[in-house]
């Protein structure tokens, strides 16, 4: 069986080193159920809850989608991550399913942190 060192991602989570934030951000590729977003944890795992933000260049937290009310600063933090990264994180969203590794790993090297 052949080893494939190109494969697809559809979905990252990003730490604070990646991103400056006190949380984790998963980022994924378009999905049929949503529009552009990203979800913000404390904590990984299927069941953690999460807030959920829009990627736009007036990113909004979506109360009814969110279960987990961080704090306000927080929150802030995320949205302005949002808005420094809007072409990059619409670009993943879109296109990422197309994108090999090294893009992808190109793409989350250059985000700018808050």
């Amino acid at each position: 069986m052949a080893i494939i060192s190109e494969d697809l991602f559809d979905f990252a989570n990003l730490g604070n080193e990646y991103t400056g934030l006190a949380g984790i951000l998963h980022i994924s590729t378009a999905t049929c159920f949503s529009g552009p977003r990203v979800e913000f944890y404390h904590e990984l795992g299927r069941d953690q809850p999460y807030d959920y933000i829009t990627i736009s260049e007036t990113p909004e937290l979506v109360d009814f989608l969110s279960s987990l009310n961080a704090p306000k600063k927080e929150l802030d933090q995320v949205i302005e991550f949002v808005k420094l990264n809007n072409e990059e994180l619409l670009k993943y969203w879109y296109v990422g399913d197309t994108m090999m590794y090294h893009e992808v790993d190109e793409l989350i090297a250059n985000f700018k942190k808050v």
